[in-house]
């Protein structure tokens, strides 16, 4: 943005922060930024247990149950997918 443009938009704005120095800007991006990489780090899911899940998902669909029906046991059958899964691929890299 033109430096222009900012400062018109500063003062019509947000008149409280228009006199603040770059600084206090500098420092609220930087805040920004790192709040946003803690959201992206936390909502990551582990791609083993995403596929585990979506497996049992089909499983209880075809089945024609409701999903309350398997909670449980779709939760432990996740784990041992999971696990599964994870040792597959790892012993696949180690081949490769």
């Amino acid at each position: 943005m033109k430096p222009s443009k900012l400062m018109r938009h500063l003062t019509t704005k947000h008149q409280k922060e228009a006199d603040k120095p770059l600084d206090f800007f500098e420092r609220k991006l930087k805040a920004l930024s790192q709040q946003q990489n803690t959201i992206i780090q936390a909502s990551s899911v582990n791609e083993s247990t995403l596929l585990a899940s979506y497996k049992v998902a089909y499983r209880v669909a075809k089945a024609g149950k409701p999903h309350t029906y398997v909670q449980l046991p779709k939760i432990l059958f996740c784990q041992r997918h999971s696990i599964w899964w994870k040792l597959w691929s790892v012993s696949r890299r180690q081949t490769n």
